[in-house]
């Protein structure tokens, strides 16, 4: 161990220098020689014994001008006290100072050296695991002239803001062995000194000190908490914090800062979990937090998606009248963008102009968007010249925005011509996305021509064309019922090499049924699963080439569509066929598939099973006609009724479950019965027939409706005329002069069709309509049945009624008769 001499005063003058170890020939203590010259004789000078595993020696060594303190084992051993023993057998203080005694030359006797035992100080488990040795070696101890600890802690700060790390460690060290205690302050500074320098080992030891002393304050803890966890994580300064709060003492030192700490380690490891439980704990304990503290919090929720608990910290904060930062207004209006919660955004904007802050392109543009998500146009326009007043010039992203905010709101003509004023005056901003935005356009509107247009000036531009872009002409194509150009772009897309999605080939599904194009749909079939033969004709398309579908995995979404389609075209037995195909591949339908099939089969049999029911228009009014089988000889007749009135001028009949229909006819009078109470006049059979089978069509659309079980035919009376339609189970809705539902709607449908009906009068139809039932009804295989008839004519006062008696027995006998000479021939 050196021996260092620095600061000493004498009459000699001012002198430090660091003597060389000298030991005797045993090695088992060290002599020192005075700088006098003289020699030092065995009782003159003090021999200092090495410490041993248990036992540490305070080394001294006395010169003629002043006693000074050997370099010795000091550091993290506060509580060992240096002595110097004086000439006449006086311990000197800790400071080597001889309270003014005479300083000449005596004979000071050989004395054993004081032994203090070692005692273990209590460190905490981090002190313990990074050792008790300094990262800067060990420092030499001076002896220090000036005696005044707060001038002494000046000068200790002083040296820690100039990151003199090693001067002032020993200042430090030199301090505590004169019996003299730094400030907090000048504590703090050193503390700081060495978080600067990474040295974590002797920054755990001065808070250790400190808190030991009862110096620890909330900067204490706010430092040594930054250092643990810049260097060992977040998680160990959370587990450190933890324990902080749990002890009485230190935790009335925990303030906002020590919080805004934790919070800030917290974020940057994106621990928002961690964060909210740290800002709840601030507020449990009644502390107040500051700018810092909701900075802090928003940046951290907002970049962790956490938009709610970004906005909650952001109303806290204004509530507590805080004035937030621009980056946080923006960082507020940027999560309500991306939630949607546009009007928090206004008001956040509004606030950010009123205090005088000046918005940049980004900001506009996401305000732009949010209110274009949010349809309102007309605040996204405003906020578009507020970016061209500012002397911003939009780029593509402003006018994604804008078309976005004109398609939201269903200005899709407006979304077209701003896409052609871009396409002009600003052509270096269009993209993919641009385009897409105006073929959506297309797609509402089923403007398949400027559609292609759009097609071609992208592959003219060089434009990488999507499926998506092609999707969107294709279902434009659907939209104005144009298979044929669909299978066209469909024949483009593939030659260009754009691999089709699902909803490319549900659209040109969709579009094929719609067109009766079926050979087309078993091409894309074929095209899905290699299936030979299905159940359409083998005959090809002949403008379709081979090859022209490209083969995807079979997707049950696309069987789906294609039984959807056969069922709302009347095609009952070939999407049994395609349901049965399906099934077989393993693939699993859907609610509304198995129950729009199985409810098909249901319908089909029900009305097989209640027989026909025909409808006729004649020159002068509706003729109306049902066989209703008699299931029961104690049945009583007239009940059971299968044909209704919904209003006084329209009335229903219903071929399938009786139940059913009554449903139906509930919905048709409801509808009728409000028409009139809003408009004043009776209802169009147009109109009720609309409302009808969109009601109708309705329970097809979710997997929780049941499909209605029947078919019903309506016929009326209004300011047109006679009219007829029938209303399918899928809420298919046509006109038609003559119309039949049931087991017999085959033979039925063939012997209207001879019939004038242009020259038929009502009169004239019941006798032709029960010739048709009775015809259809076969004695042999079915059971008896029971003729309904009814019509709306100038003869029952244009209103729906029942046909008379007489004339009803009159049409039966004559069907009868008809009957009887078709099977005499």
């Amino acid at each position: 161990m050196a021996t260092v001499w620095s600061g000493c005063s004498t009459s000699c003058g001012s002198f430090g220098q660091e003597l060389p170890l000298r030991g005797n020939r045993r090695g088992d203590a060290t002599r020192f020689r005075p700088r006098n010259g003289g020699r030092c004789r065995g009782d003159e000078c003090l021999q200092v014994k090495a410490p041993n595993s248990t036992m540490v020696t305070a080394g001294v060594c006395v010169c003629k001008a002043a006693p000074c303190v050997l370099d010795s084992e000091v550091a993290g051993k506060e509580d060992a006290r240096v002595g110097v023993w004086g000439a006449d057998a006086e311990v000197y203080g800790a400071d080597g100072f001889d309270g003014g005694k005479m300083r000449r030359p005596r004979r000071r006797p050989v004395r054993q050296p004081a032994v203090v035992e070692k005692r273990e100080v209590a460190s905490s488990p981090r002190a313990s695991q990074r050792g008790s040795k300094s990262e800067y070696g060990r420092s030499r101890l001076h002896f220090l002239e000036e005696r005044d600890e707060e001038t002494l802690s000046k000068r200790m700060i002083k040296l820690s803001q100039s990151n003199k790390i090693r001067s002032a460690t020993e200042l430090f060290d030199s301090m505590r062995a004169s019996g003299l205690q730094p400030s907090a302050h000048a504590c703090n500074s050193l503390l700081a000194c060495f978080v600067r320098q990474s040295s974590l080992r002797d920054a755990m030891k001065m808070f250790e000190y400190m808190k030991g002393k009862g110096m620890a304050t909330g900067h204490t803890y706010t430092l040594i908490l930054k250092t643990v966890a810049s260097t060992d994580g977040y998680l160990s300064a959370l587990q450190m914090f933890h324990e902080i709060q749990e002890e009485e003492d230190s935790k009335k030192m925990v303030d906002v800062i020590v919080y805004n700490t934790m919070i800030s380690a917290c974020g940057r490891a994106k621990d928002w979990r961690q964060v909210d439980k740290l800002w709840r704990s601030l507020e449990e304990n009644s502390l107040n937090g500051t700018l810092m503290t909701y900075d802090l919090l928003v940046s951290t929720f907002v970049q962790c998606g956490q938009s709610e608990l970004a906005i909650a910290a952001y109303q806290e904060m204004l509530l507590k009248r805080l004035k937030p930062s621009e980056d946080i207004m923006k960082a507020i209006i940027a999560t309500c963008t991306k939630e949607g919660n546009w009007e928090f955004a206004l008001t956040t904007f509004s606030r950010m102009l009123s205090a005088g802050m000046k918005p940049n392109i980004i900001l506009l543009n996401s305000m732009i968007n949010a209110l274009g998500k949010a349809g309102q146009d007309e605040l996204a326009f405003r906020m578009y010249h507020m970016l061209t007043s500012s002397g911003l010039k939009p780029d593509q992203y402003t006018w994604s925005a804008l078309l976005s905010a004109l398609y939201r709101s269903g200005r899709y003509w407006d979304t077209l011509n701003l896409f052609q004023g871009i396409k002009a005056n600003h052509p270096s901003v269009s993209n993919d996305h641009l385009y897409n935005i105006a073929l959506m356009s297309c797609e509402r509107l089923g403007q398949w021509e400027y559609g292609l247009q759009l097609l071609w000036m992208m592959e003219k531009s060089g434009l990488k064309i999507s499926a998506v872009s092609y999707n969107h002409v294709i279902r434009a194509c659907e939209v104005a019922c144009k298979p044929k150009v669909a299978l066209k772009v469909y024949h483009r897309m593939t030659h260009q090499g754009c691999s089709p999605d699902t909803f490319t080939l549900l659209s040109i599904i969709r579009t094929c049924i719609w067109g009766s194009l079926w050979n087309e749909v078993e091409d894309i079939l074929q095209g899905s699963t290699n299936i030979v033969s299905l159940m359409f004709s083998a005959k090809p398309w002949e403008q379709l080439v081979p090859n022209k579908f490209q083969e995807v995995a079979p997707d049950s979404s696309i069987y789906n569509a294609v039984i959807h389609g056969l069922c709302l075209r009347g095609k009952v037995e070939l999407a049994n066929k395609v349901y049965t195909e399906m099934r077989s591949l393993g693939l699993t339908p859907d609610g509304k598939t198995s129950c729009g099939v199985e409810n098909t089969k249901l319908v089909d049999n029900e009305q097989h099973r209640n027989r026909t029911v025909v409808g006729i228009k004649c020159k002068d009014g509706i003729v109306l006609g049902v066989e209703k089988l008699v299931t029961s000889k104690m049945m009583l007749e007239g009940s059971n009724r299968r044909i209704h009135s919904v209003h006084r001028h329209s009335g229903l009949a219903v071929a399938g479950l009786a139940a059913d229909g009554r449903q139906i006819v509930s919905r048709a009078k409801s509808e009728a019965a409000s028409y009139e109470k809003v408009y004043g006049e009776p209802i169009s059979v147009k109109e009720l027939a609309d409302r009808v089978s969109s009601y109708v069509h309705l329970c097809t659309l979710y997997w929780w409706l049941r499909p209605f079980g029947c078919g019903v035919i309506l016929g009326g009376y209004d300011r047109d005329g006679p009219q007829l339609y029938m209303i399918e189970p899928s809420g298919l809705s046509h006109k038609y002069f003559g119309a039949a539902l049931g087991k017999g709607r085959q033979a039925a449908k063939t012997e209207i069709e001879k019939l004038k009906l242009s020259e038929l009068t009502c009169r004239e139809g019941i006798v032709e309509v029960a010739k048709i039932i009775y015809g259809v009804h076969d004695e042999a295989k079915d059971k008896a049945f029971e003729l309904e008839l009814s019509w709306i004519c100038d003869e029952s006062n244009r209103q729906h009624q029942k046909v008379p008696n007489d004339l009803l027995e009159q049409a039966k006998v004559a069907a009868q008769a008809a009957l009887e000479e078709m099977d005499a021939d």
